[in-house]
């Protein structure tokens, strides 16, 4: 596996070098990323997701003492609308997310060990609903700032499931609903700017100066109008039918300020021109921020089977907590950028007769980009995070995933690439006696084709 991880690697950095092609962050000044601005960012759309899986597992075995067959299939269905409303300036952000994932599920898992055949059959539908409101409001166009938001998260899933051993057959009905809803509410100083349009609007100014187009590179002002514009497209892809021809219009009126046309282009020019919104990249914030925050958390379970067994809640949690987080992005250079969180916490637990009486973290994310081409991009992630509980024993659990993946931009929506993940989880906890520890590693490749554009990697 190492070795052809390895391979992988080494032809993904080969195929960059041979088709990538110029940089073209050579004349962008790295102060641009600390003077631009976020223009005023209105939109609204609704789309709609969905997924077909089928998985089937055959495993056959025999040998002088046994024979042992095994079956497994599993068809799962996703519809899932989604709405998402946004508004961003440098006074104040707001948004909301709200979908609605409706699943249909079938699952069989039969399996012969001589003289014995059993098979479980499942039929399941569920649906799902989320809702993530969210506000920050500037005081006086000042860096102090007040925010507030809501996680909400409610899954109802019911079931049929079908026993049968050696032609005696039972069914059961189980119904299982689960509630999380999340409140925050936050003072702080200190903004972070999603910088990503100034990447663009550099790529853009070095295509131009490759078609001859542009002699001399952009002033600052005309660097950062471009920019604004960029930051845009998402906008204009609800607002307009025709969202080509108005976005790549008022681009243009851009550069007609600098004496520069795009009405003489040829077929091939035109899309170089305009590929640079669609390229592989990774989103570049910079900035810093500090605040305090209050957390209201809330999660109710329960199950419920035809048998009357599980009717009470399994789970029922209110967790009441304050805080410090700190937030800092820096482009490091034109290629690279550096990123970390921290996050200090805790609380107590409100519902009546809890397990645990309170309960305190610490998060840490460390997090480096580097843009090798316009192509080639590498990413690597370190989270980790330290939770203790206080019941009448006191237990932790401590887990660190660490995420390494690079991926290469082809042609027409073409993306391919691979990631490496490893996790560690420790949970020591006296009161349920549970203490153990885990480790998984896994190493996926992947082949994509994307049916929109602005390849963003978080």
């Amino acid at each position: 596996m190492k070795t052809l991880s390895k391979l992988a690697a080494f032809f993904i950095f080969i195929c960059s070098t041979i088709f990538g092609q110029t940089y073209g962050l050579d004349g962008l000044d790295p102060s641009l990323f600390e003077k631009y601005r976020v223009p005023v960012i209105n939109y609204r759309s609704i789309y709609l997701n969905t997924r077909f899986n089928y998985n089937s597992i055959v495993h056959n075995s025999n040998n002088n003492f046994e024979s042992n067959d095994r079956l497994y299939e599993n068809y799962q269905f996703q519809l899932q609308p989604v709405f998402n409303c946004s508004y961003e300036s440098e006074e104040k952000e707001y948004g909301f997310v709200g979908n609605v994932r409706l699943i249909g599920n079938s699952r069989l898992n039969k399996w012969e060990y001589e003289p014995n055949v059993n098979k479980n059959h499942v039929i399941s539908y569920s649906y799902q609903i989320n809702l993530s409101p969210k506000v920050i409001y500037y005081v006086q166009n000042s860096d102090y700032f007040f925010s507030s938001s809501l996680n909400a998260e409610i899954l109802i899933d019911r079931s049929d499931e079908k026993y049968s051993n050696n032609g005696d057959t039972n069914a059961e009905f189980v119904k299982y609903d689960n509630q999380e809803y999340e409140i925050e509410i936050g003072f702080g100083y200190g903004k972070i700017r999603n910088v990503t349009p100034l990447v663009q609007a550099a790529r853009f100014q070095n295509r131009l100066m490759v078609l001859n187009k542009l002699n001399n590179r952009f002033n600052d002002e005309t660097m950062l109008a471009l920019a604004q514009q960029f930051s845009k497209s998402a906008a204009y892809n609800t607002v307009y039918d025709r969202v080509d021809k108005f976005f790549w219009n008022d681009i243009e009126s851009i550069l007609n300020n600098n004496g520069i046309s795009l009405n003489e282009l040829n077929q091939y020019s035109n899309s170089y021109i305009r590929e640079v919104e669609n390229e592989l990249k990774f989103l570049r914030y910079e900035g810093c921020r500090i605040s305090s925050i209050i957390n209201l958390d809330y999660t109710k379970i329960r199950q419920h089977r035809t048998n009357g067994s599980y009717a009470n809640p399994l789970e029922e949690t209110s967790l009441l907590s304050a805080g410090i987080k700190a937030e800092l992005s820096k482009q490091i250079n034109l290629r690279s950028q550096f990123r970390t969180e921290i996050s200090l916490k805790g609380g107590s637990f409100l519902t009546n007769n809890p397990i645990d009486k309170q309960e305190y973290s610490i998060q840490n994310m460390i997090g480096y980009w580097y843009e090798l081409t316009d192509r080639f991009v590498i990413q690597c992630t370190n989270s980790f995070q330290y939770t203790i509980r206080n019941s009448s024993e006191t237990g932790h659990i401590t887990q660190n995933i660490f995420t390494m993946s690079a991926n290469y931009f082809w042609e027409d929506n073409i993306t391919s690439g691979f990631s490496y993940n490893w996790q560690h989880i420790g949970y020591n906890d006296i009161y349920r006696y549970v203490d153990h520890t885990q480790n998984t590693q896994s190493i996926n490749f992947n082949l994509s084709y994307i049916f929109t554009s602005n390849f963003l990697m978080k």
